[in-house]
């Protein structure tokens, strides 16, 4: 299966479908991604797009409500610990070139080797890079399915099994993940218009996105034949 246009119209209008769509989306949207200069507003933002996620999994057109905020904090932090968990390897591995190149120097500083060992730094550097190219691929796949995971109340262990729960939803579900990722990236240019175009400024622009991107992760499991 793969999203209709009539689902792909319900992921569109979702963000405005509720009465107090503006109140609910604008003020409490905005209020977060102001609290985010505090780093405090991160929780609460990630919290948010699972709620919507979990409106896309019920099809619910009503966007969270003001007095979710403790639910918001606590998948928010959810959806950053399993995030942090899959951005571990990419984080060591640039660790690891970053001493790399920080050692050849000093070596080489100290005449311990030659120049031409800044070419290993040049050839790490290419494979760094395309191995950050196949990983971030890799998470534009894993996201979605860990994102769901988290919205239909699994586990943090459940959430990181990759092999046990997120392949299997992955693989059931490639296609509709592809146009669902898309969509999202549609999504963003619409609220990017919206910026420029309109100048209704990013509270609303960023609202916008946050709850139609949350939304369409809860379409792709609502339709998935892979339940978690």
């Amino acid at each position: 299966m793969s999203i209709t246009s009539a689902e792909f119209k319900e992921v569109l209008l979702y963000p405005v479908q509720d009465k107090q769509w503006f109140v609910k989306l604008c003020l409490q949207v905005g209020l977060m991604f102001l609290l985010c200069f505090f780093l405090v507003g991160i929780p609460f933002l990630t919290g948010y797009m699972v709620r919507c996620t979990q409106k896309g999994i019920n099809k619910d057109n009503t966007l969270p409500d003001w007095n979710e905020w403790g639910l918001f904090w606590k998948l928010g932090w959810k959806i950053i610990g399993v995030s942090l968990v899959f951005s571990l390897p990419a984080v060591l591995l640039i660790i690891f070139f970053i001493a790399l190149v920080v050692l050849i120097i000093i070596l080489n500083l100290s005449g311990l080797v030659s120049e031409s060992a800044y070419v290993i730094i040049g050839l790490s550097g290419m494979m760094v890079y395309f191995v950050m190219l196949v990983y971030s691929l890799a998470m534009m796949f894993l996201q979605p399915a860990y994102l769901a995971a988290v919205a239909a109340g699994k586990s943090f262990r459940d959430c990181i099994a990759i092999k046990k729960m997120l392949w299997p939803y992955i693989k059931a579900n490639a296609i509709t993940i592809l146009v669902g990722l898309a969509i999202l990236y549609l999504i963003g240019i619409i609220a990017m218009l919206g910026m420029f175009v309109f100048f209704v400024g990013i509270f609303l622009t960023y609202g916008y996105y946050i709850a139609a991107g949350g939304y369409t992760y809860g379409l792709i499991y609502r339709q998935s034949t892979v339940k978690f």
